[in-house]
């Protein structure tokens, strides 16, 4: 996060009070890394399954079970990254978990004329500060919980897997 200072000295020709700065970020097509994803997990023995609406979350002190309208599922440890519906999941195990409220929104992407392109040196995310002040990893017995982390989940999401990747090893 870079204050307005940062911000001139990066983009000379950007105004605001607060960015994220990214600068390894690029624009890319986000459904082939989700399917790339997809295929290594799949060939490591994993399994993907889509369209379950997660209805309700029973914990034991061994065990998740979770009921969607299609399975039942059984699981050691619960990751949630359910994005606009983290809340939900993390309510559904413990109120405590989550006490923040995602706050979906929908970044915009703009091509500038060439003639302009020169005006920036990188891309751009304004950002409201409150937002990213909710933005939350939350730790409890058996589970992580990813919240309100709809755009640091898309432009991050080596450095967030790995953080969760290191909260589940100190799980198991």
């Amino acid at each position: 996060m870079i204050g307005k200072k940062r911000l001139r000295e990066i983009e000379p020709a950007a105004a605001g009070l607060k960015a994220l700065y990214s600068p390894k970020t690029a624009i890319i097509d986000f459904s082939k890394v989700v399917q790339a994803y997809a295929n290594v997990i799949k060939s490591l023995g994993g399994e993907i399954l889509l369209s379950q609406e997660v209805k309700q979350i029973e914990y034991s002190n061994t065990h998740f079970i979770l009921n969607t309208k299609k399975v039942t599922i059984t699981t050691k440890f619960l990751i949630n990254c359910a994005g606009v519906h983290a809340d939900k999941i993390a309510n559904m195990i413990d109120r405590a978990v989550s006490a923040k409220q995602i706050i979906p929104f929908q970044g915009e992407y703009y091509d500038l004329v060439h003639e302009k392109i020169s005006l920036i040196n990188g891309l751009i995310y304004p950002v409201n500060g409150k937002m990213c002040d909710d933005f939350a990893i939350v730790q409890k017995k058996g589970m992580v919980h990813v919240l309100n982390a709809p755009s640091p989940g898309a432009m991050a999401p080596f450095s967030i897997g790995k953080h969760i990747a290191s909260l589940y090893n100190q799980m198991v």
